[in-house]
Order: C-alpha cells, then structure tokens, then sequence
C-alpha cells in the first residue's frame, strides 16, 4: 500500500521538515501532536465498532451506508471544488 509513503512524502514530511528547521523540539512535537491524535482516532474506532457489535446486524448495515455516502460526498467534493 504506497498511501503513508505518498502522504508522508508529499504532505506530512514537508510540514515535519519545516519544524525540524525551526527547532528539533518543534520537529519532536509534531510528530508527538500527529501520533497522539492519530492513535487516539484509532482506538475510539475500536471502541466505537466494539460497541456495534452488540447492535442490531440492520442497524450496523444502516451505519455503515451512511458513513460511505457521507465519505463519498467528501471525495466528490473535493474533487470537484478542492
């Protein structure tokens, strides 16, 4: 999967350079704000689904099609007014 190595190359690596130009501290701290957010992010979606287990199959179905409309409207968008 080339996606971290695109993002990393094309987005966060830039914006982790600067810092690191500024300060090693500055440079430090992002990445301790960007781990700490991301990991976050994650285990909140473990105990979100963890949670869903227990709901209705009909109910989890329903969730999931509105998180991929919701995701697909995004992409589009974005595509389109960027």
């Amino acid at each position: 999967n080339p996606n971290p190595y695109i993002f990393w190359s094309s987005v966060t690596g830039p914006i982790l350079r600067e810092a690191l130009d500024t300060s090693v501290w500055h440079g430090v701290g992002f990445l301790a704000t960007f781990y700490g957010v991301f990991l976050s992010i994650m285990v909140i979606y473990v105990m979100m689904f963890d949670r869903l287990r227990h709901v209705d199959p009909r109910m989890t179905r329903m969730l999931l099609l509105i998180s991929l409309f919701v995701l697909a409207g995004l992409g589009i968008h974005l595509i389109f007014w960027g």
